[in-house]
């Protein structure tokens, strides 16, 4: 089992010290180990490039085969979780970013102290990115329209989009004309949202835009006072009266769980299901 799970890290990273890294053992450990696999199956499994080691054709065929069967262990544990209900195995998430960042913390800390058997594997990116991903998690949060993916999709919750700049006695309308306004990267979905809901709100579009790269830059930035920020309400209800927090009317934004319908027999998926549904109900109260 360890020297199939030390091949696909390989595979995934692609360098021994990251590998050992991951695995938390000793890089020489893990190149007299692959030295070992190569000579039992014959074949030298990876290169070594400057960029980094590479899998030899030969070792692409015994990395597919060492993905496949851990999967198969894989399944072979979570049906075994069915038989008794016992809360563990793995937990495979794939989570937008600002969710990750600002909502489902709380959620995921209060989920392993509960179930501390379960081992919890977590993607974060862009939604849209998530979704070309589904496949490979049991439970993906996105956020935008609903996805039409042919998979059990519930609503979690719904936010306004809030206009947010440090409070220096200007209105909205001044800031937004007079300073830069800053967004980062992500859907363009969200970006449509956000230009749709200043002009419906202030009838005006700023000129002069400053773009970074992650939503923690830009709210860094805003707090600064560089400029003005439209963020996802989530992200700035930790402020303070030093700063102005304007909700934009008819600017919802919604938060979807996506998941096989199937997986909701796994006890590990229908407990983190369960919390997720229960912290919806605690917040509409």
């Amino acid at each position: 089992m360890k020297d199939l799970q030390l091949l696909v890290a390989l595979d995934e990273y692609r360098s021994m010290q990251k590998a050992a890294s991951h695995l938390f053992i000793s890089q020489p450990a893990i190149s007299q180990r692959l030295k070992t696999i190569e000579n039992e199956w014959g074949q030298e499994l990876f290169i070594r490039t400057s960029a980094g080691i590479v899998p030899t054709p030969s070792g692409e065929i015994v990395i597919a085969h060492a993905k496949l069967q851990l999967q198969a262990v894989q399944t072979t544990k979570d049906q075994l979780a069915m038989v008794d209900y016992h809360v563990a195995g793995s937990l495979k998430i794939g989570v937008s970013s600002v969710v990750a960042q600002y909502v489902l913390p709380t959620v995921l800390a209060e989920y392993m102290k509960t179930f501390p058997e379960v081992r919890i594997e977590m993607q974060t990116g862009l939604s849209e990115d998530l979704l070309k991903d589904v496949v490979h998690h049991h439970v993906t949060i996105v956020r935008g329209d609903e996805p039409l993916i042919g998979m059990a999709v519930q609503p979690w919750f719904t936010e306004s989009l809030a206009l947010v700049y440090k409070e220096t006695g200007m209105t909205a309308t001044e800031v937004l004309q007079q300073k830069p306004f800053l967004s980062f990267q992500t859907e363009p979905s969200y970006h449509v949202n956000v230009r749709k809901a200043i002009l419906n709100q202030y009838n005006i579009w700023p000129e002069r835009m400053l773009e970074v790269n992650n939503i923690g830059t830009c709210k860094a930035l805003t707090l600064a006072g560089v400029g003005a920020a439209v963020l996802p309400a989530c992200s700035v209800e930790d402020l303070d009266e030093r700063y102005r927090v304007e909700l934009i009317p008819n600017s919802e934004r919604k938060t979807w769980v996506v998941f096989e319908k199937e997986y909701r027999q796994l006890p590990q998926v229908e407990a983190f299901l369960t919390m997720l549904e229960q912290q919806k109900a605690n917040d509409s109260l």
